[in-house]
C-alpha cells in the first residue's frame, strides 16, 4: 500500500515528489524525536534514583546524629545528677 501511495505521489510530478521527500523526512524526524525522548527519560530515572540515594544516606545520617545527641544529652543529664 506504501509503495502504491509512493507511486502515484511520484506520477503526480513534482509536488507529488516533494510531498513524498517531506513525508519521509517528517517520519524520521519523528523517529529520532522518539528516541530522543526515550533517552531523556532514561536520564531523568537515573537522576531521581540518584537523588532518592543521596536521600535515603541524608536520613541515615539524621537518625544517627540524633542518637548521638541524645545519648550526649542522656550522659550530661546523668553527670549532673
Amino acid at each position: 500500500m506504501e509503495s502504491d501511495i509512493a507511486s502515484s505521489l511520484i506520477q503526480a510530478g513534482p509536488l507529488g515528489a516533494i510531498i513524498l521527500a517531506l513525508g519521509i523526512a517528517y517520519w524520521r524526524q519523528g523517529t529520532e524525536l522518539r528516541a530522543t525522548q526515550d533517552k531523556r527519560v532514561e536520564d531523568a530515572k537515573k537522576v531521581a534514583d540518584t537523588l532518592l540515594d543521596l536521600n535515603d544516606k541524608w536520613n541515615a545520617t539524621v537518625v544517627s546524629l540524633t542518637a548521638a545527641v541524645n545519648e550526649l544529652k542522656t550522659a550530661v543529664e546523668a553527670r549532673r545528677r
